[in-house]
Order: C-alpha cells, then structure tokens, then sequence
C-alpha cells in the first residue's frame, strides 16, 4: 500500500511550465527512443526513400507540400536515419508539451499519457518508416500542436500567430491541418467548460469558437493560395487528389459525411484495425469511451448549470470531431486502408486526458487520484503495446529490405554478366513482380496484418520500376543509371523483348539498343 500510495503522490504531483517542460523532454525522448531505435539505428529504407531522398521535388512541392520541401532542404537532404529519428523524437516532444502546456494537463501521468500517445500513436510510428522525411512531418504535428497553444498564449496578435501555424503545418502535411481543427475543437471545450466557473457568458464562449474556426479557416487560405501560386510553376500531381485540392463538389458531402463518422465507429468500437492488435484494443476501446463519456459529462454540466446554449456548443463540438478525425478524405483523398491511420484519430484519444479526471471529479480526493491511477494504466498499456508494435514493425520492415537487398545482388551479377553492360548503363524493368511468382519469397498472408503502414509493404516495393535503380545504385553498388519510361521503338526491339523469357529464366536480362533489359512478365 506504502508503494500505491508513493505513486499516486507522484502521478498525481503538479509541474510548473518549466518543470513540464523538462519532463516532457526527458520522458518523451527515453520512450522515443525505446520505441524507435530500432528503425534509427539501422539502415532501412523505405521505396520511397531510394526515390526522394536526393530529391523530394515529386514528394514535396508536386504534393503540394512546399513547406516540407523548405524544411528538408533546410535540415538534412541526406539518409540519416539516426539524427533524422532523434530530430523527430525532439520535435515530438514539444508538441507534447504544447498540449499539456495548453490545457493544464501540469500532473505527471497527464504529461507521461501525452507522452505515450504522440509517440506511439500507429500513425507515428508509420512515419519513422518513412526516415528520409519523418523529421520534418513530426515538426509538422508539433506546429498542429502550436495552434492552441498560440490561442492561449500568443497575446494580442494571437489569432494571426494561431493562423500561421495552422498554415506552416498544413504546408508541411496536408493532413495536419484536421489536427490542427481538432485540437481547436478541444481547447474550445476546454475552454466552455472551464467558464462555466468564472461566468463567462453563452455569447463569449459562442465567440471564442468562431474566433478559433476563423483562424483555422484562415490559415487553410492562406495554404490554398500558396498551393495555387505553387501550381503555377510546378504541376502538381494526383496523388491523394492534391490537384483537386479545394474543388470539392458539395453535392459528395453528405456522402463523406457519414462514411466519416462510419469509419471513426469501426475503427475505434465495432472493428480491430490491421494496424492494431487485440490487446491494443482493449486500452484503446476505454480510451475512447471515457473521451467521449468526458465531453457528454461537460454538455451535461452546462444544462445542469442552467447554460443551455454553453451545452450546445460541447454537442457540436462532438459532433465535429469525427469529422476533423477524417479531414484528408474532405481535401479530395479516399478513406483507404493505407490512409485510415493518417488521419489522425489521436484526437479522441486524448479526450480522456481532458475529460475525464480534471472536470467530474474535486481535487484532491481518492476517488481523483484513483481515476488519475486508472487512466494512467490505460495509456501505459497502450503505450507498452505500442513499443511492441513497433519494434514488430520495424524488424518486419527490416526483413522485407534483407530479402529484397539479397535479390537485388543476385540481379546484379546477371546484370553485369550481360554483353554489352558498362557502368553507368540505363536499366529498365519490364512487367510486374507478383507475389504469386515468389521471386522475393513474400509471404503475403503473414505479412498482410502491416500492409496498412504505407512503409511496410513488400519487399516487390524495393524493386518497383520507379526505384530499381537507385536499389542497384545506392544500396548495392551497382552503378546503372534510371532508364525507367523505356519502350522498344522499333519492330526489331519489340521482337527481342517478345522473345525473352520472364526472369529468373536464362535470357531474361538483355541489352536492347543501348539499355539494359530487365523481363519480368507480359
């Protein structure tokens, strides 16, 4: 008992500014780390890594984010994965602050809860797969973070400095600005329900809310206008529907609508996500309730304080969240598996940080130090979970690149044997790898529980037609050239290449004209 009681004086001990943030600080960086050093530690690029790391121009500005472009030009163009993950740890850990910092969440199992959900969250833990850019996408979430705090923080000009960072995060990753409009969300609560103390009237509370949505709005302008002067000079590419960005026909609303709340539904109650396991669940599942139970608690508190129209901004204010939750599907993406852990429903995880403790319950009681005991245990649990998960992940990753680097050394010495290789060649591949011809030995039904972490996939990703040759180039050694888009341009050549059998048969790497030949079927 002298134990219980010796942790509860600590979770429940209350921090000073500085002192929280030297806590987030430390506990943050010692549970990244633990969590990550795996992937930071060893050498495992992600396809997209072999493609962008030199370049990020297809990525960054074609994806219609220019302010990632700028921040990875500005911090490291280089495959770092060790300062890369430290940095991204480091980013993380003051956006984890500037939550606490903004609703008061001073005690230490709020500040460790934080902790545990911004660093082990499946969607942050897909993008360290990503290592070339996760630096600057952690610094992205973090300025999503920024914007609540500048409202309480940022003086006269608040609003301006709340739209700004609102803008910068959304330029860095479209997606952050749904974080950005769901922390908002929640600071207007937060802040409704903490009038209800000081009087504050319906109208102001009304007025704050539209001062919040006016700065989220305008900072989503200001993106937009910078996205359109973008397209001027640079096309912009379809992926995720970023050149359709901001043309959203209204008459698909209701439709996104209700598949947005749909998917919130599945993903948190009715369903266990690939991305998930059991176990994670069952943390997850009264994460969520007690969010949820914790912002119906704060309606129920107005009405019964006689502040009806108050009540009624915490029930729109519910009602929104989902729809923050699933903001990449209003900005001309679709809910697909890949994209269902990027978008973002940490939002409701952290209700139960703000709803739950701080509003139902009078300081300094047992019945609060044991909810504050309870809750703390749920997000350890989960964030043991999450370590594991992780590391799962990441050894899985690791696996996929081993057997994929072993493939591309026995390519390249059928490359180099080749009459009339020279370095520096163009290579081609033809065809498509399928999993059905175990040229990588992948084995799809084992590995399809991580196919949603879009860095997790196959090892077939390492040898896409896109980044076969910076694999042979970079990683193997072989120095080839990228002679991707080829196609035979006279009969003769398309008689040779309809004559070669499908690797790994005898003949199936050939030059034809001046390029190196890969088949690998129709």
């Amino acid at each position: 008992m002298s134990v219980v009681r010796t942790a509860l004086k600590w979770l429940t001990t209350p921090l000073d500014r500085k002192k929280l943030l030297r806590f987030c600080l430390l506990f943050g960086m010692a549970l990244g780390l633990l969590a990550h050093a795996f992937m930071f530690t060893n050498k495992l690029p992600n396809h997209d890594d072999l493609e962008f790391y030199m370049d990020l121009s297809y990525a960054g500005l074609g994806a219609g984010r220019y302010f990632l472009h700028f921040f990875w030009k500005c911090f490291s163009d280089l495959s770092t994965p060790w300062l890369n993950g430290v940095m991204g740890v480091f980013f993380m850990n003051f956006g984890t602050f500037f939550l606490c910092d903004t609703f008061d969440w001073r005690q230490n199992w709020q500040a460790v809860a934080a902790a545990v959900i911004m660093q082990l969250f499946p969607a942050n833990i897909d993008i360290y797969c990503y290592m070339y850019e996760a630096h600057v996408l952690m610094l992205g979430i973090a300025c999503a973070c920024f914007a609540p705090w500048l409202v309480r923080h940022g003086g006269k000009l608040r609003w301006l400095w709340t739209a700004l960072a609102v803008w910068v995060a959304t330029g860095i990753y479209q997606i952050n600005v749904m974080l950005a409009i769901g922390l908002l969300i929640l600071y207007v609560v937060y802040v409704t329900v903490e009038g209800l103390k000081e009087g504050r009237s319906a109208a102001k509370s009304w007025g704050f809310a539209v001062y919040c949505a006016a700065a989220a709005v305008a900072g989503l302008m200001l993106y937009l206008v910078g996205l359109k002067a973008l397209g001027t000079v640079v096309t912009l590419n379809e992926y995720q529907g970023v050149n359709q960005t901001g043309s959203l026909t209204l008459s698909l609303i209701p439709g996104k609508i209700v598949e947005s709340y749909r998917t919130v539904w599945n993903e948190y109650v009715a369903d266990v996500p690939d991305y998930v396991n059991s176990r994670m669940m069952l943390f997850r599942l009264p994460m969520f309730l007690l969010g949820v139970a914790g912002l119906g608690w704060g309606a129920v508190k107005c009405f019964a304080k006689k502040a009806p129209l108050q009540g009624l901004l915490i029930v729109v204010c519910m009602a929104l969240l989902p729809l923050a939750c699933c903001g990449i599907y209003f900005m001309g993406d679709d809910i697909t598996k890949i994209h269902i852990i990027t978008l973002y429903p940490l939002i409701l995880m952290l209700l139960a940080l703000l709803t739950v403790v701080r509003p139902a319950v009078p300081e300094d009681t047992v019945i609060r130090r044991g909810l504050a005991l309870a809750t703390a245990v749920l997000y350890l649990g989960y964030g043991v979970n999450g370590v594991v998960l992780a590391n799962q992940v990441y050894l899985r990753h690791h696996q996929s690149f081993t057997r994929a680097e072993h493939f591309a050394n026995r390519l390249a010495a059928r490359i180099e044997e080749v009459e009339g290789y020279h370095p520096g060649v163009p290579l081609a591949t033809w065809g498509y790898m399928n999993h059905e011809d175990s040229l990588l030995y992948f084995e799809y039904d084992v590995a399809s529980r991580y196919l949603p972490f879009g860095g997790i996939r196959m090892e077939m990703d390492y040898m896409w037609p896109y980044c076969a040759a910076n694999m042979l180039n970079v990683v193997v050694g072989l120095p080839v050239s990228d002679g991707q888009g080829w196609a035979p341009e006279t009969p003769e050549e398309q008689a040779q290449l309809d004559a070669m059998p499908y690797y790994p048969a005898e003949g199936s790497v050939a030059m034809i004209g001046d390029t190196c030949v890969v088949k690998f079927s129709w």
